[in-house]
């Protein structure tokens, strides 16, 4: 703690340790300003109250897996919370002092105001505020009128504003929430009363964002899709046109049709690839995992694609270190290994080599598709693995990609616990890489 205080932003701390059985860790974590939640056994009044006062941000008891779950998603909700703004409205300095210091125990940044009016050019200042906290009765603009205000251009969904007050109890709560508060708090509150309903206030907010976001992205996919199946139809339609009217040969005829088998080739893969993704991603498809050598299914898909790398003059080389048998689904695994190959395969220079490895690291093994093609650009490396990526990059021999192959790929291998990525080599080539689990089959 004394040489690295700095690097941690939170602390889960027992109050009983052999070595400090009085609750001396919770005076040390707070002495360095680290926000800390104490999960203890035992917890009588008197000693909820002095834990309290050394300014810890929680306390959760040892009696169920809730309890764990409860402080795994309070320090997922500190994380969070490091990046959101709430500004505290109230003529009080010592009300926001107070509302102020707990709000540090769970990891907001704070801004004040002491009146209505330097609470909306605090806004003005602040735009990305994300929650206010505002008293009701205040000189010149009250709490309801600050309400009113900042609802005129701050919905719901981007802003959470909570009334406090000493005052007038349910009538002033009713009030507040006609003119567009979220919630209503009564002074004098307790710790915990105030950081849980702040908490869940920043929890909603969470949740439209995500909604939003997933509505975006649904919009994008659905505009990439469109875009995708429009073409393929569009050719066919011309064609069968032009077939119609022009009484083609029996030759022409044939030229037509396997154009046509083409162009549906092309949006059955594609349509294929869209439930795919969509079923993956929905958990709808059970890994049926068995013992299978990695190897061996890198060896028979190679063997699959010898006439594909033979067109283009591309050499495929093996580098395995040792035979590891995993805990796998082989048809999922293949799938992958298919596309990372075919990747390769289409984005390489004729002549070139494609290098596939296998490494064993611990309780991993890492399986790596090395090409030299151009790689791919860094600011798109980002993108990879997002469904109807477009990328800058072009395939060597005018082959078609769908944009959701490596989309497939990364649910795939994070539904067998593992991760998947791409680095680019320094003499020019991609490295596409995922790892497996070696664990036993669940």
């Amino acid at each position: 703690m004394e040489e690295n205080a700095d690097i941690f932003f939170a602390a889960i701390v027992d109050l009983n340790l052999p070595d400090a059985p009085n609750g001396e860790a919770v005076e040390l974590t707070s002495e360095y300003k680290i926000p800390s939640i104490v999960f203890t056994g035992q917890l009588s009044e008197g000693l909820r109250e002095d834990i309290f006062s050394k300014g810890v941000s929680d306390y959760v008891l040892k009696t169920g897996q809730y309890n764990i779950d409860y402080v795994v998603d309070a320090i997922h909700r500190f994380e969070c919370n490091r990046n959101i703004k709430v500004l505290v409205v109230d003529d009080s300095i010592t009300a926001r002092r107070q509302m102020k210091r707990l709000l540090l125990t769970q990891c907001y940044q704070v801004i004040e105001a002491e009146s209505g009016l330097a609470a909306l050019g605090a806004l003005e200042d602040n735009p990305d505020v994300s929650i206010t906290i505002t008293d009701c009765h205040m000189d010149g603009m009250d709490g309801f009128e600050l309400t009113k205000t900042i609802r005129q251009t701050r919905t719901k969904e981007s802003m959470a504003i909570i009334g406090v007050s000493s005052q007038g109890g349910s009538s002033i709560s009713a009030q507040f929430i006609k003119h567009g508060a979220d919630d209503f708090i009564v002074k004098p509150f307790i710790q915990e009363e105030f950081t849980c309903r702040i908490n869940k206030n920043a929890e909603t907010l969470d949740h439209f964002a995500h909604l939003k976001a997933l509505n975006n992205q649904k919009n994008f996919l659905m505009g990439m899709a469109a875009h995708d199946i429009r073409n393929p139809l569009g050719i066919i339609d011309r064609i069968v046109k032009r077939a119609i009217s022009s009484n083609p040969t029996p030759e022409r005829m044939e030229e037509y049709l396997k154009m046509v088998e083409l162009s549906c080739g092309g949006l059955l893969e594609l349509l294929t690839d869209i439930l795919e993704i969509s079923r993956l991603e929905g958990k709808e498809i059970v890994m049926e995992k068995e013992l299978s050598p990695i190897e061996r299914i890198i060896n028979e898909r190679i063997e699959m694609i010898k006439l594909r790398s033979a067109e283009k003059n591309i050499a495929i080389i093996t580098d395995f270190k040792d035979s590891n048998v995993l805990p796998i689904d082989h048809k999922r695994v293949a799938q992958v290994v298919d596309n990372f190959m075919s990747n390769a395969l289409k984005f390489s220079p004729q002549g070139s080599t494609v290098t596939v490895k296998t490494e064993a690291r611990k309780d991993t093994v890492i399986i790596s598709v090395c090409d030299q093609g151009p790689g791919v650009n860094e600011d798109e490396q980002t993108l990879l693995f997002d469904a109807f990526s477009q990328l800058s990059a072009r395939p060597t021999g005018g082959e078609s990609s769908t944009g959701l192959g490596l989309a497939i790929c990364k649910s795939i291998i994070e539904s067998h616990g593992g991760t998947i990525g791409y680095e680019r080599l320094e003499n020019e080539g991609s490295r596409f890489h995922f790892s497996l689990p070696i664990t036993d089959i669940q």
